[in-house]
């Protein structure tokens, strides 16, 4: 039997979930480090960016720190421009024949994006376009949720903290939220973060064989839409380990405890218990295929099932955003 969700209980499944999450974090920010050279734009673009020769030809930029790169509309001429930049040893398999389709997805995207209400950018691209985003980062995701009181209603941010927002450095959640608040807003800054939430978003997807590797590490990255965002993907990565948001009165009580309007979901411990190892099961499958008659009487080669969800008021609603793969 589930035991009831009260205060006390509340407060150690927070003590676990931030030790879980420090744990899921670092492993997380290892495996990113590892791919960084797949992630970088050079290798999403391939032969569409070439070295800024207005930038120190190539030289990284003092002030910002980072290498600006130009976005070609078009690749590269036969022989290589002589400002083409040099391209990493290893590239996943979208550069070079897919980095053409990439590039044209990119362009279709931020078309539609641009054009809207929310952006109000020229759907075109207009060369030369500067790409300085390279080194990865990551914040906790967050999300906005409205609970009914008896006075009205009140929005408390909510952070998922297995599941983390995956962006270039220098292009966080958080600046374009106040771009997109500020009228006096530079035209070329916000179309530098579009332009590089969709690099982010193709480096990730599925086709790269990226998004299968995380998978495959138990963090898989989907595309995720924020409705203060319009239709601009952003890239988040979960975990195996699921969280849940408890009730609106304990929320309630405890952002009147904090004094502040903010919450942090919890641990589902029972998907914690149920976890199982996929490599381990394919494996006994091979085997029971097999000969089954080296297996030990009555041993069940099959997945446990996957915990029972939470009670309904406690799932995460239709006011979270929902991920797309």
């Amino acid at each position: 039997m589930t035991e009831p969700l009260t205060t006390r209980r509340l407060v150690a499944l927070r003590k676990v979930t931030r030790v879980v999450a420090d744990a899921l974090r670092t492993t997380l920010l290892e495996h990113l480090g590892t791919l960084a050279p797949l992630l970088h734009p050079d290798a999403v673009l391939g032969e569409f960016l070439e070295s800024d020769p207005q930038a120190g030809r190539g030289v990284r930029d003092g002030e910002k720190g980072v290498q600006v790169r130009l976005l070609r509309l078009n690749p590269a001429p036969a022989g290589g421009s002589p400002h083409a930049a040099a391209k990493p040893a290893f590239l996943p398999a979208m550069a070079g024949g897919r980095s053409k389709q990439v590039n044209r997805e990119i362009q279709d995207l931020y078309a539609s994006i641009a054009g809207s209400k929310l952006y109000g950018l020229s759907p075109q691209l207009v060369p030369p376009i500067q790409i300085t985003g390279s080194g990865i980062e990551l914040l906790p995701f967050e999300y906005d949720h409205v609970i009914q009181t008896p006075r009205g209603t009140k929005t408390v941010s909510v952070t998922s903290p297995l599941e983390w927002v995956v962006y270039y450095a220098g292009f966080p959640p958080a600046r374009l939220r106040e771009l997109l608040g500020d009228r006096n807003r530079s035209s070329h800054a916000l179309q530098s973060f579009v332009l590089h939430s969709l690099i982010m978003r193709a480096a990730t997807s599925p086709s790269t064989g990226i998004g299968e590797f995380l998978e495959a590490l138990r963090f898989p990255a989907a595309a995720c839409e924020l409705p203060e965002f319009g239709d601009l993907p952003l890239t988040v990565i979960s975990t195996a380990v699921s969280t849940f948001r408890p009730p609106d009165s304990l929320i309630l009580e405890s952002t009147e405890i904090s004094g502040r309007n903010a919450f942090e979901e919890v641990i589902q411990t029972d998907a914690l218990l149920s976890l199982h190892d996929p490599l381990k099961h394919e494996l006994l499958w091979l085997v029971e295929d097999t000969a089954p008659e080296l297996l030990e009487p009555g041993e069940d080669v099959k997945p446990e099932p996957p915990a029972p969800p939470p009670p309904a008021e406690t799932r995460k609603t239709a006011a979270r955003p929902r991920a797309k793969r």
